[in-house]
This record gives structure tokens, C-alpha cells and sequence, in this order.
């Protein structure tokens, strides 16, 4: 007798195996009554949680989203800061190359440098502390 023959024999017979009862009170309880309601909106209830939580955190969620917005923000800020003063440092070296009065002024301002026969006079705000001598 083959498997399936021998399965609608029992189906004909009316006795049922105790695997195939598991199975069919498992369908019972999600087609219908109170139980089964609970059941369904349970696993809606925890779908729903874990796609929320999913939307909401981890690396491509809301949170980490509008993070990576900020660092953004501040980087085209740093950025555009940083090409000014490139700007400022070229406007410099085009001086330095082209402008005599611009090096002689640099030098002045940046290097203390006088011309000869130039007399410098310092306040007391512009001499270094004096050191005092250890007591013995």
C-alpha cells in the first residue's frame, strides 16, 4: 500500500494521528474566536514594533538621518571658512611676490624689523618681565 493510500484510509477511517491534530488545532485557533484575535494582533502589534523601532534607530534610521544632516551642515560650514582663508593666504603670497611695500610692511609689523637711522621707542608694556635674582 502506498504512503498516500494509506493516508486517505485514515482520513476514511476517522482516526487521526496526533501530529495531524497539532497542526489543525493550530488553524483552529487562527481562524476564529477570541483567542485567535489576540493571537493576530499580537504579531501585528510586534511587526509594527519592530518596523517602527527599525525606521526610528539603527544606521540607516530617522535619528542617525538628521545626524548625518548636522555633520554635513558643519562640514560645508568648515569648508567654506577654510577656502576664505585660502583665498586670503593667495591674496598674501601675490603681495609678497609683486609688492615691495607689502614686504617691507610684513616685515615691520611681523618681524620688528626699522630702518637705519630709525629711532624705536618702547613702553614698559613692551619690555619682557624682569627675572629677580634667587635669595640665598
Amino acid at each position: 500500500m502506498t504512503r498516500r493510500a494509506k493516508e486517505n484510509s485514515d482520513s476514511s477511517s476517522g482516526s487521526v494521528s496526533p501530529s495531524n491534530d497539532w497542526g489543525r488545532e493550530i488553524i483552529k485557533r487562527f481562524r476564529g474566536g477570541i483567542n485567535g484575535m489576540f493571537i493576530f494582533w499580537g504579531l501585528v502589534l510586534c511587526v509594527s514594533s519592530a518596523f517602527l523601532w527599525s525606521a526610528f534607530s539603527g544606521p540607516q534610521g530617522i535619528f542617525s538621518l538628521a545626524k548625518q544632516k548636522r555633520d554635513a551642515e558643519r562640514i560645508e560650514a568648515d569648508n567654506r571658512s577654510i577656502l576664505l582663508q585660502n583665498q586670503e593666504f593667495r591674496k598674501q603670497i601675490y603681495l609678497l611676490k609683486k609688492s615691495p611695500e607689502y614686504i617691507e610692511k610684513t616685515a615691520r609689523e611681523e618681524l620688528g624689523y626699522i630702518r637705519k637711522g630709525e629711532k624705536v621707542y618702547l613702553s614698559n608694556d613692551d619690555l619682557p618681565p624682569r627675572i629677580s635674582e634667587p635669595e640665598p
